[in-house]
């Protein structure tokens, strides 16, 4: 275990490091480690093999490749994607060599040793590591919430039982404002359910629990550190199983050598949640945002709107409004907070338009109804990049004041898909079937 979603399997000829990221933040600053890693205990030129599991900046961590790009000289391994943006960065930015794998394909990196690859979600990806007799399932942050799912990637992977499990064992996105002390305490208790209904459906002998050791940065999100489950917390847990595994001892920059596990059947071992109701009371005074930032925020989402339309036979935005004409895509209102410490609200229409108000007592009914506050370095990234609104999200640097928690990010679903390489029309129906339809039948 190295840390966070990295750690690093040895067969004695071969090193596989899943998922580096040594030090920095990710998600847009919501995300750290507990601590940066010191490195050089690692000897890196000795790792033949890097495991991306997906894109996501605590898995794909970029700043982490560069530093230490001319230290080693490994093949990444990769799942195929449309979009090739990975595997171009890889080959193009950091000169190093590409095997991409098609969902459930194989690739052999020694006679003893083999890593297959399994698509899950809209972007996850888990994997199945063979090391001799030796099975080690990583599913790092795979969602997986009942025995029916856990099935069906049992099937895919074609194993009764594993040696090895690798599982996410806390939450990583957001759950709950900082009021919500109910549904905050109920993620934490789902999550150890969770790892213990895991554990008792595959047996493994040996559990790691894994891909969970992050602090919440933000003074926005720093809340959630009361919440997440710590690495203690996993393994009493474990230890309360119908068959406890034996869990390694949480360390830092340690290789987990194959040869050393000897895997065999001799294993043994008060606040209530509050939303406030801006149709019940009145806005409060705030200051009205300025020129310059009006201009930004516009020139911001002109570029959003002619990216994604480009991409999507220039049809996408209309597409947009007209979701939002039946009613399933709401006006949002949006509390920004400012540099300078005071709000400011504008309206999020579909379409990815704003409206600015002069004043609170100008603000429609319409946008009353889903309301949700942010930075506004927030709302700029979420225009700046397709993936930004799937980063707040995660980083859960945000509180939703009114509405359904998901209201602000139905606006930018094309933007995530086009981001993924599914555009419209042809991507959304391979969407659908690759990642939905076929999913479920599998």
């Amino acid at each position: 275990m190295v840390g966070h979603a990295c750690a690093i399997l040895n067969d004695g000829n071969n090193s596989l490091i899943f998922d580096p990221w040594f030090s920095g933040t990710a998600f847009n600053n919501g995300w750290r480690l507990p601590q940066d890693l010191d490195f050089s205990n690692l000897d890196l030129s000795r790792i033949t093999h890097v495991c991306i599991t997906h894109e996501h900046p605590d898995h794909f961590h970029i700043p982490t490749l560069k530093k230490i790009n001319n230290l080693w000289d490994p093949i990444f391994i990769l799942q195929e994607t449309s979009d090739k943006r990975m595997v171009d960065f890889i080959n193009n930015m950091l000169g190093k060599r590409v095997v991409e794998l098609s969902d459930g394909c194989c690739h052999r990196i020694s006679p003893s040793l083999s890593i297959s690859l399994y698509s899950h979600g809209h972007m996850d990806s888990f994997a199945l590591v063979e090391a001799g007799d030796v099975s080690i399932l990583n599913i790092n942050d795979c969602v997986l919430k009942d025995r029916q799912s856990l099935a069906k990637l049992r099937k895919r992977i074609h194993r009764k039982s594993i040696d090895i499990l690798m599982s996410q064992y806390s939450f990583a996105s957001y759950q709950g404002n900082k009021a919500d002390v109910d549904d905050l305490q109920k993620a934490n208790w789902q999550h150890l359910e969770w790892i213990k209904q895991r554990n008792d459906f595959f047996r493994p002998k040996i559990f790691l629990p894994f891909a969970s050791g992050i602090v919440w940065c933000s003074k926005e999100n720093e809340y959630l550190n009361n919440y997440t489950v710590n690495y203690n917390d996993a393994v009493n847990a474990l230890k309360e199983c119908a068959n406890p595994p034996l869990c390694l001892e949480k360390s830092v920059c340690e290789i987990l050598h194959i040869r050393d596990l000897r895997v065999t059947s001799d294993f043994t071992h008060e606040v209530e949640t509050s939303h406030r109701s801006y149709n019940d009371s009145p806005l409060p005074m705030v200051v009205q945002l300025d020129i310059e930032l009006q201009e930004r925020l516009e020139k911001l989402a002109y570029f959003a709107r002619k990216t994604l339309n480009k991409q999507n036979l220039s049809i996408i935005t209309k597409l947009m409004k007209f979701l939002g004409f039946i009613g399933i895509l709401k006006p949002i209102l949006i509390k920004l907070r400012l540099f300078d410490g005071n709000d400011s609200y504008i309206g999020l229409k579909p379409g990815l338009e704003f409206l600015y108000f002069e004043n609170t007592g100008t603000i429609d009914a319409s946008f009353r109804q889903c309301c949700i506050s942010m930075s506004i370095d927030s709302i700029e990234y979420c225009l700046q990049n397709q993936f930004g609104a799937e980063t707040l999200w995660v980083n859960s640097r945000f509180e939703v004041i009114k509405g359904n928690k998901k209201d602000f990010f139905k606006h930018f679903f094309p933007s995530i898909l086009s981001n993924q390489g599914f555009h419209f029309p042809l991507g959304y129906v391979r969407y659908l079937w690759n990642r939905v339809i076929l999913q479920k039948l599998l």
